[in-house]
């Protein structure tokens, strides 16, 4: 009997290369970034995480997980010395929002590595990968996975968040390369 290809595996399998292409725009160089395109970073992030992130949380009505982008949103207004604005809620797809959270929850293992790799210099802002970092090691991330793989979903519809999701990323390194 063949064994159910898990979502999280699935989502992996299928977004690598738009993964790997988003990092090696972000942070070419062996994963080393220049203190403006890490501030650009930041900010690409800041954008992401309200506009797609935070309304994944609450399409996927987890507390915890509510309460995680909040803090991403917050670590990086601290990060980028701006004050954190209300945003409107857009309401998505539940299966979108998974794949959305697949993306933006799974940065924390790029994240610890980031730190583990000394990728960010000792001056640089660090609450968002801080942030990231202590979701990981919390347990959190674990028992998103677990969540990911044990919701029934539309895997088309969260392999399109992911898609998407990735789509933000990269959009903006490329116009930072660009200049």
């Amino acid at each position: 009997m063949k064994s159910e290809t898990k979502l999280r595996d699935m989502l992996r399998q299928a977004t690598s290369d738009a993964h790997q292409r988003a990092e090696a725009q972000w942070m070419p160089n062996g994963g080393r970034m220049s203190a403006q395109r890490y501030q650009c970073y930041l900010t690409m992030l800041l954008s992401v995480h309200q506009a797609m992130g935070v309304p994944a949380a609450h399409a996927r009505g987890d507390l915890p997980d509510i309460e995680a982008e909040d803090r991403r949103v917050r670590a990086l207004c601290s990060d980028l010395n701006m004050p954190k604005k209300d945003i409107s809620i857009p309401v998505l797809d539940p299966s979108y929002a998974w794949g959305v959270g697949y993306v933006l929850n799974g940065s924390a293992l790029g994240a610890k590595e980031m730190l583990q790799k000394g990728r960010i210099q000792q001056d640089w802002p660090n609450a968002y990968v801080l942030a990231l970092q202590s979701y990981a090691n919390s347990g959190q991330l674990a028992r998103f996975f677990a969540r990911l793989n044990d919701t029934r979903l539309d895997n088309i519809t969260a392999l399109q968040g992911a898609q998407d999701t990735f789509g933000l990323i990269a959009e903006p390194a490329q116009k930072v390369l660009a200049q």
